[in-house]
C-alpha cells in the first residue's frame, strides 16, 4: 500500500519559482508594450490555473481519504484545507490585478496609471507567493509521509493525473514546458519514475517535445518584443 509522492516536491518547485519570478517579469514590461504583458499576463494565468487544480486535486481526493484514515492527523490536514482557502481568496486578488493592469498597459497614455496598476500586482503577487510558500512548506513536511504511509500508488497517481487537468488545447505549450521544468529538477531515478507513470503516448511526447518546450516557452516569455 505505501507509496512515494516524491512528485509533490518537484511539482511545488516550479510553484515557488514561477511566483518569485512573477513580480520581475511584471516590473520589466514596458509601458505600451501590449504584447509582452499579455505573455505575462497569460503566463501567471497558467500558473494560477495549475496551482488551482493541483489543490483540487488534493481536496477532491486527498484530504477526504487522510481523515479517514489517519484521525490523529485531522488538524495537520484540517490546517492545509484552510490554507487551501485563504490561498485561493489571494488568487482571486491577483486575478483582479493583473485585469487592472493590463487595461493599464493597453492605455499608453497613462504611464501613470501603468506604474500604479504594476506596484500593486507586484505587491498581491508577493503575498500569494509568501502564503504559498509557507503552505508548501509545511505540506511537504507533514502531508508528504501521510501520504507515503497511508495511500497506495493507484490512488496517489488519480491525484496527480486530476492535478493535472488544468492541461486543455489552448495551454498545451505551457503543459509541456511545465513537465519540462518539473524533469529538469529531477535526480535521473526520479525522472525514470516520473516517466514511467505516464502513459506510452504522453511519455513520448514529453521525451520528444518537454525540455524543448521549457526552452522555447522562458525565451518567448522572456523576450523584450512589444
Amino acid at each position: 500500500m505505501p507509496t512515494d509522492a516524491f512528485e509533490m516536491a518537484l511539482v511545488h518547485s516550479i510553484f515557488r519559482k514561477e511566483l518569485q519570478s512573477a513580480p520581475h517579469l511584471v516590473r520589466s514590461v514596458r509601458p505600451g508594450q501590449r504584447g509582452r504583458a499579455n505573455r505575462v499576463a497569460g503566463h501567471t494565468k497558467n500558473v494560477l490555473a495549475a496551482l488551482h487544480h493541483h489543490h483540487m486535486a488534493e481536496d477532491e481526493l486527498l484530504w477526504p481519504k487522510l481523515h479517514d484514515r489517519m484521525p490523529q492527523c485531522a488538524e495537520d490536514i484540517q490546517r492545509m484545507e484552510t490554507e487551501h482557502e485563504f490561498i485561493a481568496k489571494a488568487v482571486v486578488g491577483v486575478e483582479l490585478r493583473l485585469t487592472e493592469w493590463i487595461a493599464a498597459t493597453n492605455s499608453t497614455r497613462h504611464f501613470a496609471i501603468q506604474s500604479r496598476a504594476s506596484q500593486m500586482l507586484v505587491s498581491e503577487i508577493r503575498a500569494l507567493g509568501e502564503l504559498v510558500s509557507d503552505h508548501l512548506a509545511a505540506e511537504e513536511e507533514r502531508i508528504v509521509p501521510l501520504i507515503n504511509e497511508n495511500m497506495s500508488d493507484a490512488e496517489w497517481r488519480a491525484v496527480t493525473e486530476r492535478g493535472g487537468s488544468f492541461l486543455t488545447g489552448r495551454n498545451v505549450w505551457f503543459g509541456l514546458a511545465f513537465v519540462g521544468m518539473a524533469l529538469e529538477a529531477c535526480t535521473i531515478d526520479e525522472r525514470r519514475r516520473f516517466l514511467a507513470g505516464m502513459a506510452p503516448p504522453q511519455r513520448l511526447l514529453v521525451r520528444l517535445l518537454a525540455r524543448r518546450a521549457a526552452t522555447s516557452y522562458r525565451a518567448r516569455l522572456g523576450s523584450a518584443w512589444g
